[in-house]
């Protein structure tokens, strides 16, 4: 039969392991928490923001945090990588229960103050580094969008390429499908887009690709009809 001393020994391990599960992130303890509302930010949410602050740097290690914001129940800011930025956001904590456990907003931005960026994406805080990746590699391999035609459009308003069509391509998700998707854009930029084609295919062999695509023909327009061909089935 083991000793008590044993037997406490083996408890205080067990109860350390169980602290260590349950303490994984500091914000846990604030799940299913009744936040008191009130005209000023109050000492709780103060601490439920700290918290929340310190699991996002936990959790998407390599990336830095700017441009925080604890506002009047609810926290944003941006995550920075390689001159790559992700804003992100919770909504009131008072009136929208877990949304800040279970229903992150995060969006690609151009530098730490873009509040408008990209599409909205939704994650969960546990997976918040995996989504805050996949945005960040979407990113990279968007050199060729319509933000760089927007530039060209700017700098050559009498001859640019957007008085006339073109074509381009993007990756886009459904479900846990990929594909590729070529549009044509009958009067450039300010023209409605129209899909031409969909090609099923991994975000990796697609962002293999279209580097080597943009490595000879550029990221303008160029580049665009040029992976607009390549991609097309």
């Amino acid at each position: 039969m083991a000793s008590l001393d044993t037997l406490k020994k083996l408890e205080s391990y067990l109860s350390g392991i169980v602290s260590k599960i349950a303490g994984a992130l500091k914000s846990e303890k604030w799940v299913n928490h009744e936040f008191e509302s009130s005209s000023s930010k109050t000492p709780e949410f103060k601490q439920f923001a700290r918290d929340f602050l310190s699991d996002i740097k936990k959790l998407c290690e390599g990336y830095e945090i700017v441009n925080k914001n604890v506002g009047h129940f609810y926290v944003s800011g941006f995550l920075k990588k390689d001159d790559k930025f992700v804003y992100f956001s919770v909504s009131d904590v008072r009136h929208f229960p877990n949304e800040w456990f279970n229903h992150i907003l995060i969006r690609t931005a151009k530098n730490e103050k873009d509040y408008t960026g990209g599409s909205n994406t939704y994650t969960k805080l546990q997976n918040i580094k995996n989504a805050v990746d996949n945005l960040m590699n979407s990113s990279k391999a968007a050199n060729v969008d319509m933000g760089q035609y927007d530039a060209i459009k700017k700098d050559k308003p009498k001859s640019s390429p957007f008085d006339t069509e073109h074509h381009s391509v993007s990756y886009e998700r459904k479900g846990s499908d990929g594909f590729v998707v070529g549009y044509h854009y009958p009067n450039g930029q300010s023209g409605k887009r129209k899909e031409m084609y969909r090609v099923e295919m991994s975000q990796k062999d697609y962002e293999k690709k279209l580097k080597s695509i943009i490595s000879r023909h550029g990221s303008s327009v160029e580049g665009a009809e040029q992976a607009f061909k390549a991609f097309k089935p």
